[in-house]
């Protein structure tokens, strides 16, 4: 999908509700460029909304370019985005700029841009929460782990993990902030970033585990996080918090720390009627044998 402005995987401009949507190609555009929505916007009295969706391609443009939405007035909510992102001002891996709301989404593809370049909102006037970015992301001026610049908006319950670089304004979290920080982390050893204009430093050890309930206060363990643990059967190792609402499979995944679960009888992606199936033919194989 390639165009010039409102350029979207699904649409140009959404004014009502997408629910359970998603695109899977490259989209490419000037301003206004989103993976799944150019422009999630309040046109008809409607506020846009996007919710349960996802996209995987690649996009770039000029401006205002985010690998979900690329401008949003609207709510983000439940969803995410994987594919790389590229533009020159306002780049965020999921929302490149956002003056609505981004609820319980992630995303998790590289971003490069100048200004205002964030892992997962590129500049921010409203509110972000219970969200999370792992891609790296390089600029040269306002360039963070999470948001790129945070003018007068809220960021809360909110962490980063991608590698961080630039030259200007450049921080773990927030790259340069003017509103307000809350309950809100970055990984001091995978940033490469010991400073953020906002939130709070920690080690990988300190957010992977069972230790991130312990580190990272404020965030709702009980009906929004979940820890990952190298005991649980699906996990290889310890790994970050994750979203409930959201699909398990995909954010261990994301984190290459997801193995199959083993059977009752411990054999991985063996189910137990896969197990007496191949009983059955190994004693038809032994009785024709014995004949």
């Amino acid at each position: 999908m390639s165009g010039d402005w409102h350029v979207g995987g699904v649409v140009g401009v959404n004014s009502g509700t997408m629910e359970n949507s998603y695109a899977t190609g490259d989209v490419s555009g000037d301003s206004r460029v989103g993976g799944l929505v150019g422009w999630n916007h309040n046109i008809t009295g409607e506020t846009g909304t996007v919710r349960n969706s996802y996209a995987t391609g690649d996009v770039s443009g000029d401006s205002l370019v985010g690998g979900l939405i690329g401008m949003n007035y609207g709510a983000v909510e439940n969803s995410h985005s994987s594919g790389n992102v590229s533009g020159d001002s306002n780049v965020g891996g999921l929302v490149g700029m956002n003056s609505g709301t981004v609820n319980n989404s992630y995303a998790t593809g590289d971003v490069s841009g100048e200004g205002h370049v964030g892992g997962l909102v590129g500049v921010s006037s409203d509110t972000i929460e219970n969200s999370y970015a792992t891609g790296d992301v390089s600029g040269d001026s306002n360039v963070g782990g999470l948001v790129g610049g945070n003018l007068i908006g809220t960021v809360a319950d909110s962490y980063a993990t991608g590698d961080v670089s630039g030259d200007e304004n450049i921080s773990g979290l927030v790259g340069s902030n003017r509103g307000t920080v809350e309950s809100s982390y970055w990984d001091v050893d995978t940033s490469g970033q010991e400073e953020s204009d906002g939130g709070t430093g920690l080690t990988t050890e300190e957010m992977t585990g069972a230790d991130a309930e312990d580190n990272m206060d404020g965030f709702d363990f009980e009906e929004v996080w979940e820890t990952v643990e190298e005991d649980e059967d699906d996990v290889e190792e310890d790994g970050y918090p994750i979203l409930q609402e959201l699909d398990r499979e995909q954010q261990l995944k994301a984190q290459d720390v997801y193995v199959e679960e083993e059977d009752e009888d411990g054999i991985p992606g063996f189910t137990s009627t896969l197990l007496l199936l191949a009983v059955v033919i190994a004693l038809a194989i032994y009785k024709k044998r014995e004949r």
